[in-house]
C-alpha cells in the first residue's frame, strides 16, 4: 500500500518536503489554538517517522486527537480517515480546495470506476467549474483526456490576473492573530524588566519560533514588515539577555540578527532602537569604537529623517556615554547636550518597559557620561536622582550599575576602600538570579580603576572574593 495513500498523492503533488509539511503542521496547529484558546496545541509537531508511516499507509488506526484535526485543517474538504487510510483514488473531496490550473497544461485526475487505482491526465481548462465529463476519451497512453474548452485570450488573461491578486492577498495569518503575538510581546517587554534573563531567553525563543513559522510564508508585504518588527524586537531582548549572562559571541550574533530584522521592517525609529541596544555590548566588553559607531549610525539616522525624539535622546545618550568612557571629552560633552535637548522635547513615560527610554533610564546614561568625565559632582547628582526613580521599581539591575558608577567616581576619588566595599555590597544586593556576568564586569571595573598595589587592601580582596566565587553562590 505503500505511497497510496490520498496524504502521499495530495504532498507530493504540491512538491512538499517533510520539513515543509512539519512547518505547515505546526502553523495550522498554533493557528487553531489561538482560535480555540487551547495552549497544548502550540507544542503539536509531527516526526519525520510518523510522517513517512502517514504517507505509506503504514498504519491501522487513525491517530490520537489533535493530529486528525490539523489534518482536516490542514487540507479542507478532506477527513483524517480519508487523508490516511484509504486509497488517494477512492477518495473523493467534499470540496475542492485546489485552484483550477491554468489552460494548456497536463493535469491527473482520478479515475471513477469501481476498479481503478490509478490517476487521469486531464489537459486543464480556464473554467472555473472544472472540465466536463462528456466527450472524454483516451490518449496514447490509456489516460482519460477531456477536451479543452474553447475560450476567448481575453477571458484567461483576466483569469490569470485574478489568480495573481489572490496571491498577492494570500496569507497564512489573520490581523487577530498578529494582535495576540503583539499582546505577548509587550508582556515580554513588561516582564523583561523583572525575571531572570534564564528565564526569559526560553520565553522569548518559543514567540519567536512562532513569528519565524510565520514568516517563513509568503505573507502581504504589510504583514511581513510588522512581522519582521516582531523578529528584531525578540531577537534584540534575546540578545541582550545573553549579554547578561556572559554569551558574547551569541549576543553578538544575535544582535546582527536583530540589525538584519530591522533594517527589513523598514521602520526607520526601529532600524535606530535595534542600533543603539548592540552598541550596549561593545560598551560593556569593548571594542569601544564600535560602541561609539553603533550609537553613531543612530543618531545621524534619526537626525537625517527626523523622528521619535525619545529614541533620537537615547541613542545620542548613549554615543556621548561611549565617547566619554573612551575618552572623547569634547564629542561626549557636544553629544550629551543633544541629547538633553532631545529628551526634553520628548513625550515622557515612565513605563515599565524593556523597550521605553523614561526619565530613569536616560538618568542611567548620564550618570555614566558624568563618570568617565570625571564630573563627580553632578554624577552623583544624577545617581541619586535616578536610585528615587527606581526606588519602586523590583528586580531591575539598573540601581546596582547606578550604585557601582558611584564605586567608581570614588576610586577616581582615592577613596579605594569605600569604593570596594560599595561595589560589593551593590553586587550581592541583586538578587542570586539577576546576578549574571555583566554586574560581575562591571564591578571588576572598579577594581581596575585602582592601582595594582592598592588593590590589596582588605575591602579590594574581599571584592576580588566576591566576585570569584561561582555566580549565584556569594
Amino acid at each position: 500500500m505503500a505511497g497510496k495513500t490520498l496524504l502521499w498523492s495530495l504532498t507530493t503533488a504540491a512538491d512538499m518536503t517533510y520539513r515543509m509539511f512539519r512547518q505547515a503542521y505546526e502553523r495550522t496547529a498554533n493557528t487553531m489554538a489561538h482560535e480555540q484558546g487551547d495552549l497544548s496545541l502550540r507544542s503539536a509537531t509531527v516526526s519525520e517517522q510518523t510522517y513517512r508511516r502517514w504517507t505509506s499507509g503504514n498504519i491501522a488506526t487513525l491517530p490520537v486527537q489533535p493530529a486528525p484535526q490539523i489534518l482536516a485543517r490542514m487540507f479542507p474538504g478532506y477527513t483524517a480517515r480519508q487523508l490516511l487510510l484509504l486509497k488517494a483514488s477512492d477518495t473523493q473531496p467534499t470540496t475542492c480546495p485546489v485552484e483550477p490550473p491554468a489552460p494548456a497544461a497536463d493535469i491527473y485526475v482520478r479515475r471513477t470506476g469501481p476498479a481503478s487505482n490509478s490517476y487521469s491526465r486531464q489537459s486543464a481548462s480556464p473554467d472555473p467549474a472544472g472540465p466536463h465529463r462528456s466527450g472524454w476519451g483516451q490518449d496514447a497512453q490509456g489516460f482519460e483526456t477531456a477536451p479543452l474548452p474553447a475560450f476567448r485570450e481575453d477571458d484567461w488573461i483576466d483569469a490569470f490576473r485574478r489568480n495573481v491578486d489572490r496571491t498577492l492577498a494570500a496569507g497564512s495569518v489573520s490581523p487577530g492573530q498578529l494582535d495576540l503575538l503583539d499582546e505577548r510581546l509587550l508582556l515580554h517587554r513588561r516582564q523583561y524588566i523583572s525575571r531572570p534573563p534564564n528565564a526569559m531567553i526560553l520565553a522569548l525563543l518559543e514567540d519567536l519560533r512562532e513569528v519565524q513559522l510565520i514568516a517563513s510564508e509568503r505573507q502581504p508585504a504589510a504583514t511581513q514588515l510588522r512581522l519582521s518588527e516582531m523578529t528584531s524586537v525578540l531577537a534584540t531582548l534575546v540578545a541582550d539577555a545573553l549579554m547578561k549572562l556572559g554569551s558574547l559571541r551569541q549576543a553578538r550574533d544575535w544582535y546582527a540578527t536583530a540589525l538584519t530584522a530591522a533594517d527589513d521592517s523598514r521602520n526607520l525609529d526601529m532600524r535606530a532602537r535595534v542600533r543603539v541596544q548592540a552598541a550596549m555590548l561593545p560598551y560593556y566588553y569593548g571594542p569601544l569604537d564600535d560602541a561609539v559607531r553603533l550609537a553613531s549610525d543612530a543618531r545621524v539616522l534619526l537626525q537625517a529623517r527626523g523622528s521619535n525624539a525619545t529614541t533620537l535622546a537615547f541613542a545620542a545618550a548613549a554615543e556621548a556615554r561611549a565617547r566619554a568612557r573612551n575618552g572623547d571629552n569634547e564629542g561626549a560633552l557636544h553629544i550629551m547636550n543633544l541629547a538633553e535637548d532631545a529628551f526634553a522635547a520628548a513625550d515622557h513615560t515612565q513605563a515599565t518597559d524593556a523597550w521605553a527610554f523614561p526619565e530613569r533610564r536616560f538618568l542611567l546614561y548620564l550618570s555614566g557620561i558624568h563618570t568617565y568625565l570625571n564630573q563627580t559632582r553632578e554624577a552623583e547628582e544624577v545617581q541619586e536622582r535616578a536610585l528615587t526613580l527606581y526606588a519602586t521599581q523590583q528586580g531591575s539591575i539598573d540601581p546596582a550599575l547606578l550604585r557601582i558608577e558611584r564605586a567608581l567616581c570614588l576610586a577616581r576619588e582615592h577613596h579605594l576602600s569605600d569604593a570596594f566595599a560599595l561595589a560589593g555590597r551593590a553586587y550581592l544586593d541583586v538578587p542570586a538570579d539577576h546576578r549574571t556576568q555583566i554586574l560581575g564586569a562591571r564591578a571588576q571595573d572598579v577594581l581596575n580603576a585602582a592601582p595594582q598595589q592598592m588593590r590589596t587592601v582588605r575591602a579590594g580582596l574581599e571584592l576580588q572574593e566576591i566576585l570569584a566565587l561561582p555566580r549565584g553562590s556569594q
